[in-house]
């Protein structure tokens, strides 16, 4: 039979296990320009601030005042980093359309195995993007996705043989347009600039070599 004292015993261990995680994850994602395994820790941002709510709750009202400090001050730079995204969620749709229309873009990996033709031209119908930004294209699928010209008639990119061809269609002038250099050889990447509502609107379209 479990002992109210061993339940105590073991919820009090896993705090424990959830607070050192947490903010250790929380200091690897500090450095997250510096090495790319510290940066795979910085996509997790949100979930560590969700944990780190409920450990400040739990310290509040276990008194653990030391470990509830450490906790806040761990949770601004999550916080930093998650607020911006979560603003507007919670903007009012009125307020969010006086400050202008938006643009659809759609980004996605078509897989240069993938000889599913169809199936992206029906999902890219029904979604009718302004700009379409498509990742690892291939010749096969440059031919395939030729007749996006006819509607998103201002393009760049190139394709590749192997799966490091990015394509950019879209319904809005190119203010400026370039590919980039990224320091692989063989990969494409690219920037590009659109006036939206006399705005200048940048674009980079990348599609990232494994470290």
């Amino acid at each position: 039979m479990v002992t109210h004292h061993v339940e105590r015993r073991f919820f009090s261990r896993l705090i424990r296990l959830v607070f050192l995680t947490v903010s250790l994850a929380t200091v690897i994602a500090l450095f997250s320009r510096a090495h790319w395994f510290a940066e795979l820790f910085s996509h997790f941002r949100f979930y560590f601030l969700l944990a780190q709510a409920l450990l400040v709750l739990i310290f509040l009202h276990s008194g653990r005042w030391v470990l509830m400090a450490v906790t806040l001050m761990l949770a601004v730079p999550n916080a930093w980093y998650v607020v911006p995204y979560l603003t507007p969620l919670v903007m009012n749709q009125s307020v969010a359309a006086e400050q202008g229309k938006g643009i659809d873009i759609v980004a996605f990996n078509l897989n240069y195995r993938n000889e599913d033709h169809r199936a992206v031209r029906e999902y890219l119908a029904a979604e009718s993007p302004d700009v379409i930004v498509v990742a690892e294209v291939t010749e096969a699928w440059s031919d395939a996705l030729s007749y996006l010209l006819d509607e998103y008639p201002y393009a760049t990119g190139e394709w590749r043989s192997e799966p490091w061809g990015l394509m950019v269609y879209s319904r809005l002038p190119f203010v400026e347009a370039e590919l980039l250099d990224l320091g692989v050889s063989g990969t494409v990447h690219a920037r590009v600039v659109l006036d939206v509502d006399d705005k200048l609107l940048q674009v980079f379209a990348v599609h990232l070599y494994s470290p």
